[in-house]
């Protein structure tokens, strides 16, 4: 009998031991592209490693770590083809191990590609209803930026007190994937299409008209973190170490 319990000890260790190794791989997989030296890595993991006293963060091993066990998708500096990606890749993958958990996006940017990221707000949108979707800006969510900020569940939209917010009408020379294809579709119509569709992201997020949010965006109007909360583009205003309180180390 005695036999039997040690040997039943040694198999429930074998298989937690197992457990353990997939998990780590899995972890492993799903940063190997995040773990490209791309500019935006290595300003968010300076970010997280400096800013959360509480949490040792000395080594990108432990920033990945970090990253996966608080579901956090860092958005930081120009949002290109590649960088927009990543964090389409980072949202589909929490997503897929826990449906039901939530997804902390972390915001620091000036923007960038426009299409790319009306394919990660489609993919936010999508999943929104099942995962939870909280959006942090930290310093500045400009351009591309906002429209992810706003793509957050209902008072999950949050904002340091310090944070800046642009909104503005799309412009040609942003459009890389529109030019290449100049010659086979119309510029202008396609142009237009795409300003249609960020104010209409924007109105329905805020409770504005189309007509309120194409006049701010035509203006390119920046917003101080009350403004965004009184125009309706954030729920919430609170510091980074508030927000950060119940992340684990």
């Amino acid at each position: 009998m005695r036999r039997k319990y040690i040997i039943l000890l040694v198999l429930c260790f074998f298989v937690c031991t197992i457990k353990g190794q997939i998990k780590k791989s899995k972890v492993d997989s799903i940063f190997n592209q995040y773990k490209v030296e791309l500019p935006q890595t290595s300003t968010a993991y300076k970010f997280f490693k400096d800013s959360l006293s509480n949490i040792n963060i000395d080594s990108k091993e432990k920033f990945y770590s970090f990253l996966w066990k608080n579901r956090i998708v860092p958005i930081f500096g120009i949002m290109d083809d590649y960088s927009c990606k990543i964090i389409g890749d980072l949202i589909l993958l929490y997503y897929k191990e826990n449906q039901q958990k939530g997804i902390s996006i972390i915001i620091n940017s000036i923007g960038g590609s426009l299409v790319s990221t009306l394919g990660i707000y489609d993919l936010i949108y999508m999943i929104g209803d099942d995962c939870e979707i909280s959006t942090y800006a930290y310093g500045v969510a400009a351009s591309a930026a906002a429209i992810l900020l706003v793509a957050g569940n209902k008072d999950k939209r949050i904002a340091d007190p310090c944070a800046r917010i642009l909104i503005h009408s799309p412009r040609l020379g942003e459009h890389k994937e529109i030019k290449e294809c100049e010659d086979t579709i119309d510029i202008n119509k396609d142009l237009t299409s795409f300003k249609k569709e960020v104010y209409q992201i924007i109105g329905e997020r805020t409770g504005h008209t189309i007509g309120e949010i194409q006049n701010y965006c035509e203006k390119e109007t920046w917003f101080a973190a009350q403004e965004a909360l009184d125009f309706g583009i954030i729920n919430k205003t609170c510091t980074w170490a508030e927000y950060s309180k119940s992340f684990v180390p």
